[in-house]
């Protein structure tokens, strides 16, 4: 099972990411939003086999204390502004690219 994380605090660009995802993904998937800190690492994520983080560093970053010590795989499609974890790992920013690994 496929979980989607999305920050929607900030910029839109979650939000224009989310209405892709929902238009064009082909497997059923559940998702969450979150709207301050603490949503992400809620429990609401347990039970998934993969999650996506789809945010900048804060998202990611309470993602994965949320998965911490599981099986669930990660998966990042970043949309914040910063991006740093995403550089640091030399992954691709662009989104299009992002989008067709899942």
């Amino acid at each position: 099972m496929l979980g989607f994380v999305f920050c929607i605090a900030g910029q839109n660009k979650s939000r224009k990411i989310w209405n892709i995802i929902k238009t064009y993904t082909k497997y059923p998937f559940d998702y969450v939003l979150t709207k301050g800190p603490g949503d992400a690492t809620d429990a609401k994520i347990k039970g998934y086999t993969k999650v996506v983080a789809v945010g900048g560093d804060g998202t990611v970053n309470e993602v994965v204390n949320g998965i911490v010590g599981t099986d669930i795989e990660l998966g990042i499609i970043p949309t914040g502004t910063g991006n740093d974890f995403i550089k640091t790992l030399k992954i691709s920013l662009n989104t299009t690219w992002s989008l067709g690994c899942y």
